[in-house]
């Protein structure tokens, strides 16, 4: 195959897989770790990323049981733990077979269309190659749905040939045909364990997936990527009780060093780690766009991502780099079912569950109610009346299909919620920040354990609300670092509810009495990421592209549905009048109009 053009740092892998000839053609570049590569015989195993067998990442020994049966066996398969990707070429019987783990750490999309199986890593290479092929469309309605939910769901994608390969599969393709088998499915069986005992097993599993992951680093200096926030504090926690390795080279990403680097920097103070500062530049979102379109392959929203361009600054640090994403929506209850309870109008933080269980149309609500849809903006008043009902309607039945797959595992409703996070994990929009950051080496994630998965799935809602059970980790593994406050709020880390409201309450007290600004809750400017309603006002490069938008030929003939006179007068406000909350929605939009410029 000709080489993929790669001019930026992104991660990419293409295979062609003729199975009637057997030829297979691909390239790989930019994937870490390196591809372990195997020929044995009539066999080519490839292995991505790091399988842990017996809590230790043994490659060679996988390998060798696998080619020793010559097929991806699935209950071999799913005694394997940690992130991996296998591809395995059979010679003798011209048959491809492809196995991938719970959490599609190494994402794969891929179409089948005259005996070729064409297979990418990227979202943005596979549409290139299928855009060639005479049975290519682009479904509207998918792009619909990523500007209504900031991702997509299931295995769909926007065109009508491609699929996103789901989690726990094995594949296999031949002149035979195609075959797909689920080699693991989720448990939701609820511990009955008190919150303190299940605080002392989270704790654990935590620190036993950081073991697993760091077993095979003899020799080798592992980076942490940490924020001021509870996730990547529990990571370092972790590390400064791990006698594998020695304590992480930490990383703080973001535009200033204010909230979050002056909060990282007191954690690594305290138990002497080395610490630096990747300064981003306030250019970032205008000089690194096409960048971010190949590390989001049109799939996610390009704003996001803020990790890549980095590794002059920090290879030569850190040879595997850590993180602490997924642990928020697991053990914090980032995204359970609720709203926050006001009090005289105003939201405090305390949180009221809603009873999924009295909700008759479930994919309805959690269509119009999922925390991580797009927010700030009603993207239903952005839908021209006449297609509003085929367009939500449509969404809800592609809804209905996730309900029903799920059903067959779920308890209640409750559990189907979870279901939706995570039938597809790889798909949340948060999966940018993790692409980016494997532009700079290999990455490693440790909510991608398996006995730390099945754990989060026996966990009964109420320990999770309010962090509860992580807060209880974190004291316990490090009472100093619960005792530093939160980039996020500017108050300490373990706060309960009460705590947190009383503080703000009596912060803006002082605010009006006063009127200094110094009582203010932290902003976006205290915070790792820019705030996108800002950003497309102040960048040239991005706001030009921008206010351009509702007049986009490759909007207006492929978004049908959208009320461009509607996105028009928006814009005004928006860009003009600096009023707050247009940023995500026209970032999405010009993630679309990117992509389709480079297909159509």
């Amino acid at each position: 195959m000709q080489n993929l053009d790669n001019n930026y740092n992104s991660p990419r892998f293409l295979l062609k897989y003729d199975a009637k000839s057997g030829i297979v053609e691909y390239d790989i570049d930019n994937i870490y770790p390196n591809p372990f590569k195997v020929d044995k015989n009539q066999y080519t195993l490839i292995i991505l990323g790091t399988p842990i067998l017996g809590n230790i990442s043994n490659k060679a020994q996988v390998s060798s049981e696998i080619l020793s049966t010559g097929r991806l066996d699935q209950k071999y398969v799913k005694l394997l733990d940690g992130e991996f990707l296998f591809i395995l070429l059979n010679r003798k019987n011209n048959t491809i077979e492809i196995a991938n783990d719970r959490f599609t750490s190494f994402p794969m999309y891929y179409y089948i269309l005259d005996n070729v199986l064409t297979l990418s890593y990227s979202y943005l290479d596979i549409i290139k190659v299928a855009s060639k092929e005479k049975k290519f469309k682009i479904r509207s309605d998918i792009l619909f749905e990523f500007l209504w939910f900031r991702r997509v769901f299931n295995d769909n994608t926007y065109d009508s040939l491609t699929k996103f390969l789901k989690p726990a599969r094995i594949i296999s393709f031949s002149i035979k045909g195609f075959n797909e088998c689920v080699y693991w499915r989720p448990c939701f069986t609820k511990s009955k364990n008190s919150l303190n005992h299940n605080t002392d097993e989270l704790a654990r599993l935590i620190l036993l997936s950081l073991e697993k992951k760091t077993l095979d680093l003899a020799g080798r200096n592992a980076g942490l990527f940490l924020s001021g926030g509870m996730d990547t504090r529990t990571i370092l926690a972790a590390f400064s009780n791990n006698k594998n390795i020695e304590l992480p080279t930490c990383f703080t990403v973001g535009y200033s060093k204010l909230g979050e680097y002056r909060v990282a920097k007191k954690l690594t103070q305290m138990i002497g780690a080395k610490h630096h500062f990747i300064h981003v530049p306030e250019t970032y979102n205008d000089t690194r766009w096409g960048e971010k379109l190949h590390i989001t392959g049109g799939m996610y929203n390009q704003f996001g991502p803020i990790f890549s361009g980095h590794s002059d600054k920090i290879s030569s640090y850190s040879d595997v780099f850590f993180h602490g994403h997924g642990l928020d929506y697991m053990f914090q209850g980032m995204y359970l079912p609720g709203k926050h309870v006001k009090i005289l109008g105003n939201n405090t933080y305390y949180k009221k569950i809603t009873n999924l269980n009295k909700i008759d149309n479930f994919s309805e609500y959690f269509s119009r109610n999922a925390p991580y849809r797009t927010w700030k903006v009603d993207v239903e008043s952005h839908v021209l009346p006449e297609y509003r009902s085929r367009m939500i309607g449509g969404l809800v039945e592609r809804m209905d299909m996730i309900a029903e797959e799920g059903r067959a595992v779920c308890n209640d409703n409750f559990d189907l919620w979870e279901y939706f996070m995570i039938h597809t994990p790889f798909r949340h929009y948060s999966q940018p920040d993790i692409i980016s950051m494997a532009t700079n080496g290999e990455q490693r994630k440790v909510a991608n354990d398996n006995d730390l998965f099945d754990f989060y799935l026996s966990l009964p809602i109420d320990q999770r609300k309010y962090a509860r059970i992580m807060r209880g980790a974190l004291s316990k593994m490090s009472p100093s670092f619960a005792k530093i406050i939160s980039a996020n709020t500017g108050y300490k880390i373990d706060a309960t509810p009460t705590e947190l409201t009383a503080h703000f309450a009596l912060y803006k007290a002082m605010r009006v009495i006063t009127n200094d600004q110094s009582y203010s809750h932290p902003s976006a400017k205290d915070r790792t990421w820019a705030d996108d309603d800002i950003e497309v006002r102040i960048r040239p490069r991005l706001n030009t592209a921008v206010s351009k938008l509702s007049r986009s030929e490759y909007l207006r003939e492929y978004l049908p549905f959208l009320d461009f006179n509607a996105l028009d007068k928006n814009m005004i406000h928006w860009l003009d009048n600096k009023h707050p909350g247009g940023g995500l929605f026209i970032t999405s939009l010009l993630t679309i109009e990117n992509l389709l410029k480079k297909i159509v």
